[in-house]
């Protein structure tokens, strides 16, 4: 297992309460990040694969953690490639 966890940080449209997901593998973070990014919820039937999700925290935006449950973490969205993006989510 990695040293680290991967979190995708979303804002939630109806409390406009940022809140990270955090994984343990990069590719089930990255694969979050792009559902969200491009729908803009969270479908009603997506089931979180219990190997590799880790849970969701609510954050202060402006004062990022970078270790959540006990671990460093690594955002999805500062990285280049994701274009330091914060996707907006209608259903959470």
């Amino acid at each position: 297992m990695s040293d680290q966890f991967y979190a995708v940080q979303f804002r939630s449209m109806h409390t406009a309460i940022h809140s990270i997901a955090v994984f343990s593998l990069e590719t089930e973070a990255q694969w979050f990040f792009d559902l969200l990014d491009n729908n803009t919820e969270i479908p009603e039937d997506y089931q979180f694969d219990d190997n590799n999700f880790v849970g969701f925290q609510e954050i202060n935006y402006r004062d990022k953690p970078y270790e959540a449950f006990d671990m460093e973490i690594l955002y999805m969205n500062e990285w280049e490639k994701n274009g330091n993006r914060v996707p907006d989510v209608y259903n959470y």
